[in-house]
């Protein structure tokens, strides 16, 4: 059976007003290899950081880890129709580097 990476943020957001809010939660990448209970972890790291909305609706989030680690995303998302959005993200992260994301949701 082929291996199978996950890879998950889990966080809890504390709102302030509708432009910033902090961030704290569980960032982890692993992969299950031979069944269901068999979960070779690569990393769990803790987070703790901030969101805020920059103009034209640009959602910013910056975190730093408990690895000695930070992020930096910048995501924007637009309505083409009713129930249609084009969305994209780019982000830094220090232990992985640039990456980029372009989806129709």
């Amino acid at each position: 059976m082929p291996d199978t990476e996950l890879e998950t943020t889990l966080r809890y957001e504390r709102y302030f007003n509708r432009f910033f809010r902090l961030l704290g939660g569980v960032d982890a990448k692993g992969a299950i290899t031979t069944g269901p209970l068999d979960y070779d972890s690569d990393y769990t790291r803790g987070v703790f950081g901030l969101m805020y909305k920059l103009p034209l609706n640009i959602d910013c989030t910056v975190w730093v880890d408990t690895d000695g680690g930070a992020r930096v995303k910048l995501a924007k998302t637009i309505p083409l129709a009713p129930r249609l959005d084009l969305g994209g993200e780019v982000r830094f992260d220090t232990h992985d580097y640039w990456e980029s994301r372009v989806h129709l949701d």
